[in-house]
C-alpha cells in the first residue's frame, strides 16, 4: 500500500516543464516502478534514457496535435528465489532494450489561470534489441546430479514483448518569452 501511495504522489509531482517554443530534439530520464508482485521474483529498474524529435501538427492554425518519434534505452533487473523440500532455484538476470517509439499527443493550453498546457495521449513501441544476461543455479539436497548453474547469454525475446503500448497525462506549466540579448542592451 505504502508504495501505491508513493508511486501516485510521484506521478502528481512529475510535471515537464517546456523552455523554448519549438524543441529539436528532447532528452529523457525516466525510472519505470513497477506495481505487478509476482511470487518469489524481484523486477527493479535502471534509469531509462530517451531521445524524441517532437512534429507539431497545426489543425485550424493551432498547435494541437504533435507527433514525437523516439528512441530508449531500458535495463531491468530480475531476481528469483524458490525453494521447497531441500530444492531450489535461483535466477540473476539483467535485461537490456534499445527500441523506438512514436508518442502522439493533444495538448490542451489553458490561458486563463496560468500559462500551461494539459497533454494526453498514447504511446508504441518496438524492441530492436534485446539482451538477457545472467545466471541460472539449480540446487538439491538429496540428488547430486540435479545441482546445476546456467549462464545466459541470449536474446531477450522471453522477457520483453516485441511491442509495448500505454497511455500519457501530463502538466506542462511555460515560463515567459525573453530575449536574452534584449537584456543586454
Amino acid at each position: 500500500m505504502i508504495k501505491k501511495i508513493i508511486l501516485f504522489t510521484i506521478v502528481l509531482v512529475v510535471f515537464q516543464c517546456s523552455a523554448q517554443e519549438n524543441e529539436d530534439f528532447k532528452l529523457g530520464l525516466g525510472l519505470p516502478i513497477f506495481t505487478k508482485n509476482i511470487k518469489n521474483v524481484t523486477i527493479s529498474a535502471a534509469p531509462t534514457f530517451t531521445i524524441e524529435k517532437p512534429f507539431p501538427i497545426n489543425i485550424f492554425s493551432k498547435n494541437n496535435f504533435s507527433i514525437n518519434p523516439g528512441l530508449a534505452f531500458f535495463h531491468f533487473f530480475e531476481d528469483e528465489r524458490t525453494e521447497a523440500l531441500g530444492n531450489g532455484i535461483s535466477t540473476d538476470l539483467s535485461h537490456s532494450t534499445v527500441n523506438t517509439y512514436l508518442k502522439v499527443f493533444y495538448n490542451l493550453n489553458i490561458k486563463s489561470l496560468i500559462n500551461s498546457t494539459v497533454y494526453l495521449g498514447g504511446l508504441s513501441g518496438f524492441h530492436l534489441l534485446t539482451r538477457s544476461k545472467g545466471t541460472i543455479n539449480s540446487y538439491s539436497s538429496f540428488y547430486e546430479q540435479q545441482n546445476y548453474s546456467k549462464n545466459i547469454n541470449e536474446s531477450g525475446k522471453k522477457f520483453f514483448n516485441s511491442i509495448y503500448y500505454g497511455f500519457l497525462l501530463g502538466f506542462r506549466p511555460k515560463s515567459e518569452t525573453t530575449s536574452v540579448t534584449s537584456h543586454l542592451i
